[in-house]
């Protein structure tokens, strides 16, 4: 299962355009990132989609290169089954996931360069997003 995504990268506020190339390796998911213009090349890989472009997304970060996808937005994290797909979650502090919960693709492009985030702030906000919804009912 081969996927090319051409995606924008972010760099000193500068916008790339770059391409990703998912595929599965030996039960490996496998993500290639190439932008020739800022001459980067790399790839990560592992069981899961989110947590392998979590891992891209860190070797990226060491060049203060971000990608306009919405699993680079700080409120984009998968939970339960959507960890082995390329959906996940668009959470909110304070609030349980439910059925009107946004579900996203995590390759699909992001607009709003304000939402981009470091896997850790991602991680973070992940946390306290788990720590808010502690105690709370379902009904809430």
């Amino acid at each position: 299962m081969n996927k090319k995504y051409s995606i924008k990268s972010i760099k000193n506020g500068v916008e790339y355009d770059s391409i990703l190339e998912t595929s599965s390796i030996n039960n490996d998911f496998v993500i290639k990132y190439a932008s020739e213009v800022l001459g980067i090349i790399c790839e990560s890989r592992g069981t899961h989609p989110f947590v392998v472009l979590q891992r891209l997304r860190e070797i990226l970060e060491k060049d203060n290169v971000l990608l306009l996808c919405k699993g680079n937005r700080l409120d984009v994290h998968p939970s339960g089954g959507l960890l082995i797909g390329i959906g996940a979650l668009k959470l909110q502090i304070g609030r349980r996931v439910d059925i009107t919960t946004d579900i996203v693709k995590i390759f699909d492009p992001e607009i709003e360069t304000l939402m981009l985030a470091t896997v850790d702030k991602q991680n973070d906000y992940y946390d306290e997003w788990l720590n808010s919804i502690r105690g709370l009912g379902y009904d809430d």
